[in-house]
């Protein structure tokens, strides 16, 4: 047996000259339409991934930070930086679960912890 990671994006995975897929909990041959489906990714960027570039950390609900922080504490109690979670500032946080990249908050961060009139900073994309 052999195993299929996720394809890069934008490149079909093939073995021995065929290409092949998840199909649920399956294994199974990619058609035409999903091999080309899979080559039109190349080049898109995640939406949701993207800096806001007029977004900053007093853009987020205080308690839906908290929620994450205190969720995240939870889910990674058993990781060697669980410790540390509690000393790290809000910018550090949201650094380690990529909810920001070099002090810039992501357009995720926003949809999932904005204050509701802090939408309008994802303009023109309706929030």
């Amino acid at each position: 047996m052999f195993e299929i990671p996720p394809a890069p994006q934008g490149i079909p995975v093939a073995w021995k000259g065929h290409f092949y897929g998840r199909d649920a909990h399956a294994l199974g041959a990619l058609n035409i339409q999903k091999i080309e489906q899979i080559r039109s990714q190349a080049g898109h960027q995640d939406w949701s991934a993207q800096p806001c570039p007029a977004a900053t950390i007093a853009d987020l609900d205080p308690a839906a930070l908290k929620l994450a922080r205190d969720k995240f504490r939870q889910k990674n109690s058993h990781r060697p930086f669980a410790a540390d979670i509690p000393t790290w500032d809000d910018a550090t946080f949201l650094e380690k679960i990529k909810l920001a990249e070099q002090g810039k908050i992501t357009r995720a961060a926003l949809v999932l912890l904005g204050k509701p009139e802090s939408t309008m900073r994802l303009s023109p994309a309706v929030a």
